[in-house]
């Protein structure tokens, strides 16, 4: 398997982490009453709140009620999570086709 099939969709990881770190931290700082209606949502708080306010945030991006905030950052980073996730799963696709393809492929006996 290319060494690109496993970089590629670890790196989106990374980006939609430091993506999602710096969403939490702008909503919490310069639009609180969201933050906190939206459950507090945080990494270090899946402990205690559970997925609640995670699962939140992603409907709140997927939503896109970003827009009615008017803070084109916020708007951006929101977008730049839903486009990496998009193109994460493509990927993840995409690396399930190829295993199984080459998987059947070698089973049928045509494999160099």
């Amino acid at each position: 398997m290319p060494a690109q099939l496993l970089i590629l969709p670890a790196l989106a990881v990374v980006a939609i982490f430091v993506l999602t770190w710096q969403f939490f931290g702008r909503l919490e700082k310069y639009h609180p009453e969201t933050y906190k209606a939206l459950g507090s949502p945080s990494f270090h708080g899946i402990k205690s709140k559970g997925f609640g306010p995670i699962l939140a945030a992603i409907l709140f991006i997927v939503r896109r009620e970003h827009r009615c905030l008017a803070d084109s950052y916020l708007s951006l980073i929101s977008d730049a999570i839903l486009v990496c996730f998009v193109l994460y799963a493509i990927m993840f696709v995409y690396v399930i086709y190829y295993v199984n393809a080459h998987h059947l492929w070698r089973k049928s006996g045509r494999a160099a």
